[in-house]
């Protein structure tokens, strides 16, 4: 054998095992890309929340999970060198007795759409809130499962905090003693008609019939506004 053949062998052996290596390396990102695709799919799991013996919050999740977290800035994405997780969700439900009478789907991938249940102090009724305040209270009595949304007295937000800025001016202060009312409180601005026009803040507490579904202003008060404003 010559030197030429045995150049040429090594050569193909150089060509083969370098074809071997470009081929497991297409297999594993073969592999790499199903994966993340099945984990971006994600799954679903729920978390159940014992509000009384016979009330539940059930709080379902999806969970994604990425092999290399995605990054966007001006429209450009970029993959960082590090798994990361991402979890939403995705329904509420409320259970009586272990029957289904309320729940709440959502579609939206960006939101994390929490919810306060606060039960009133003879355990009748229910009351739901959502955190981000963008959507309106439901009060479920639980002697008949009936379900009543709450409506803004004006349809308006007044708002000096920009985390109130979302659509639904209460937000919850506390249950009457004997739970006949939710009393609640929203907070805004506005411009004083005097002739130094005031920038002045505002806050109004507002109490909920139970029985009407109707609130009722119980009590107003103002203050000039200022960045760290605050109330008693």
């Amino acid at each position: 054998m010559g030197f030429e053949d045995v150049r040429l062998i090594k050569a193909m052996k150089i060509k083969t095992l370098i074809t071997k290596i470009l081929k497991i390396a297409l297999l594993i990102i073969v592999i790499l890309i199903v994966v993340q695709i099945v984990l971006y799919i994600g799954f679903s799991y729920s978390e159940k929340i014992t509000l009384t013996k016979n009330i539940d919050h059930i709080i379902t999740y999806k969970k994604r999970i990425f092999l290399l977290t995605p990054f966007g800035d001006n429209g450009i994405i970029i993959l960082q060198p590090f798994p990361s997780i991402f979890k939403k969700i995705i329904k509420h439900t409320i259970l009586i007795n272990g029957k289904k009478i309320w729940y709440k789907k959502y579609k939206n991938d960006f939101s994390m759409r929490g919810k306060n249940i606060y039960i009133s102090p003879n355990k009748q009724y229910i009351l739901i809130s959502d955190k981000l305040e963008s959507e309106p209270y439901v009060i479920i009595d639980v002697k008949d499962n009936k379900q009543h949304t709450i409506k803004a007295p004006d349809g308006k937000s007044y708002c000096y905090r920009k985390r109130n800025c979302c659509g639904y001016p209460f937000s919850f202060h506390k249950w009457s003693n004997d739970s006949k009312k939710i009393i609640v409180y929203k907070t805004g601005t506005y411009v004083k008609m005097n002739p130094t026009r005031d920038y002045m803040a505002f806050r109004e507490f507002w109490g909920i019939s139970t029985k009407t579904k109707k609130g009722k202003l119980i009590n107003r008060e103002e203050k000039k506004w200022h960045e760290n404003i605050k109330w008693d």
